[in-house]
């Protein structure tokens, strides 16, 4: 009877071995230690990537595209948190141990050995003329309605803001060359931050929209005193929507830039670029971080 229990105990053991070794072999762990940094090394470029900031700040790695990312702990305390990284064809779900202190800091996650694991997204292509984020397909226009779940997000953020599609008269705007592009709206919505803004082309020439990035900054020390910088997190949009990218004489457009939530403090500010295609009637200005929901 003895020897039947024995038996019965070995095997339960091993099937407990088995399944952990099962399941750990498709995970991707990685540990971060404060002061520390880390390289997530991925397939191919990102479109967006997903990371608590109260835990940590995520920068693109200087003259490496956007396949190497630079991962910084900034909080002192033990935890643990999931990275995703989304890319045309892949999703990576990343468990990060931070400040354990039985484990290694990660110097180098080499995402290309997970390929074979992880499942390409649906319907995906490799047309780059197609715009998509998070893997859904996303239309350069303003109209949602040939795609429900935009539909649905546009409708949610016109409950948040009614307005949304208007410009503001007392948006933070500036001027170039009668080009004019402010941010009129910036809130919370759902688990994100969106930033509504509205270009308006009062020049002769089209203006052609390359591209809109977000940076939110703090700094530290007496104001005129001391500016040294103490964090600059650039916004990665999880969304991103024109009305019109080449927008026309005397017309408007919409951009909406919803990125993952953060906690800003009164004292930081967001610093909004505007780039114009072959052009040189680039926008770089400061706003200041009151977000009012």
């Amino acid at each position: 009877m003895n020897s039947i229990k024995i038996i019965v105990i070995g095997l339960s053991l091993f099937c407990c071995q088995l399944v952990t070794s099962q399941t750990n072999s498709s995970d991707i762990v990685m540990n971060l230690q404060i002061g520390t940094l880390s390289e997530i090394v991925i397939p191919e470029p990102y479109l967006t990537i997903q990371i608590p900031v109260k835990i940590m700040e995520m920068r693109d790695v200087p003259g490496r595209s956007k396949r190497v990312i630079t991962v910084h702990p900034v909080i002192s305390e033990r935890t643990t948190t999931n990275i995703r990284v989304y890319t045309q064809h892949y999703d990576f779900n990343i468990k990060a141990f931070i400040n354990h202190s039985n484990r290694r800091a990660t110097q180098s996650l080499d995402l290309n050995e997970f390929t074979k694991h992880v499942k390409p997204w649906k319907n995906s292509t490799d047309d780059s003329s197609t715009n998509s984020t998070n893997g859904k397909y996303k239309p350069d226009n303003m109209d949602p309605t040939k795609n429900t779940w935009e539909l649905e997000l546009l409708k949610g953020m016109l409950k948040v803001k009614p307005d949304l599609l208007k410009p503001n008269k007392h948006a933070h705007a500036i001027v170039q060359n009668r080009v004019v592009f402010g941010i009129d709206y910036i809130f919370h919505y759902e688990e994100g931050i969106v930033f509504k803004a509205t270009l308006w082309n009062k020049s002769k020439v089209p203006y052609h929209i390359l591209n809109l990035t977000i940076t939110y900054k703090e700094k530290s020390g007496v104001p005129l005193i001391s500016e040294r910088e103490t964090k600059t997190l650039r916004l990665t949009p999880v969304y991103e929507k024109y009305s019109k990218k080449i927008v026309p004489q005397g017309e408007k457009s919409h951009i909406i830039y919803m990125t993952s939530k953060l906690s800003p403090q009164d004292t930081g500010f967001f610093n909004c670029v505007l780039i114009e295609k072959n052009g040189t009637r680039n926008f770089n200005f400061d706003i200041p971080s009151y977000i009012k929901d």
